[in-house]
């Protein structure tokens, strides 16, 4: 500021005269709300840095979270094999989940389900065939054990086969392989355990079942919600079955003998093959071979379309197939 300014300065003091003080009650009112104003600044200055500071600790967090869940899948063992996949089928864990595809893999905790379509599943180490039915929902525990939680399984673990320490878990009921073919369903009124053939062992509270199939007769033992159990005989064909030949392993017949296909014809519907004489049977295993592909699909359509490729032909009665000329 150079002289000639300060001067002037000087006469606009003197011009004006000394300043009239504010009245109290206004004054005070002026510095209340001063004092609001400086407080409500700091507050706003205040919540941006907490912003700030949770966006932050926000974003660590999720990232941690990320690495976790992504280190739990991974470590996590596969547990089983998807084998067929027919129609709308997914899984699911943690963090994901998608449709199932043949050939993916299961890890232990993931969760199977099925809509409008049926799944069969290898678990590692064991040499049995899960067949899912449609609009079923399981977890696998590990490559031992699936908790069943609403819908159908059907087990099959092959004629040969000897007993593994494979369980199915359902509302509190442990289903214990023996084998061989058995189907297990849970549903509203409770859990049913329908053994094909072979033997399961049922465990429920402080009371252990065993419940096999003798002879032409599948036995069916239901357990209501109080685990009171009753058992009945019932057919090893018919609908209660018929879903899990949906989902059959397919064969390939070219070059098959007539004898092992009726027997795989057999196994899959649950009838009874019966031969008019001993040398049809000899002629079956050793001297007719099915020629060509034939779809196996649908078990009994397959047999429709095999036996006039052969001398021999076939009709059903009361779940009996019978194979004459």
């Amino acid at each position: 500021m150079t002289e000639a300014d300060e001067q002037k300065l000087e006469r606009l003091v003197r011009h004006a005269g000394r300043r009239t003080p504010l009245p109290d009650d206004i004054r005070a009112r002026l510095e209340n709300t001063f004092r609001k104003e400086l407080h409500l600044a700091r507050g706003r200055k205040l919540r941006r840095k907490l912003q700030i500071y949770s966006g932050i600790a926000a974003s660590i967090f999720l990232t941690v979270a990320l690495v976790l869940f992504n280190n739990q899948r991974l470590e996590r063992p596969e547990v089983a094999t998807v084998e067929r996949s027919k129609g709308q089928t997914f899984w699911q864990n943690e963090v994901q989940k998608g449709p199932l595809r043949s050939g993916n893999k299961i890890q232990a905790n993931d969760i199977i389900r099925t809509s409008e379509g049926w799944l069969a599943i290898k678990p590692h180490g064991f040499n049995i065939d899960i067949r899912i039915n449609r609009m079923t929902e399981i977890e696998f525990i590990d490559q031992e054990s699936v908790r069943l939680v609403k819908g159908s399984l059907y087990i099959d673990a092959g004629r040969s086969a000897e007993h593994q320490s494979f369980r199915i878990l359902a509302n509190g009921i442990s289903i214990e392989h023996v084998g061989t073919q058995y189907l297990v369903s849970s549903g509203s009124d409770g859990i049913s355990i329908a053994v094909r053939e072979g033997e399961v062992v049922i465990a429920a509270r402080d009371q252990l079942v065993r419940s096999s199939a003798f002879g032409n007769a599948a036995q069916l033992t239901k357990i209501d919600a109080n685990h009171k159990f009753s058992t009945t005989s019932i057919l090893t064909h018919g609908q209660l079955w018929s879903w899990a030949s949906t989902v059959a392993p397919d064969i390939d017949t070219n070059g098959m003998a007539l004898d092992d296909f009726l027997e795989w014809v057999a196994r899959e519907s649950g009838m009874t093959i019966v031969y008019a004489s001993a040398d049809i049977r000899e002629a079956a295993s050793k001297d007719v071979i099915l020629k060509g592909p034939i779809p196996t699909e649908d078990v009994l359509v397959a047999l429709q379309m095999a036996m006039p490729l052969t001398p021999f032909r076939a009709s059903i009665t009361n779940g009996v197939i019978h194979v004459d000329i």
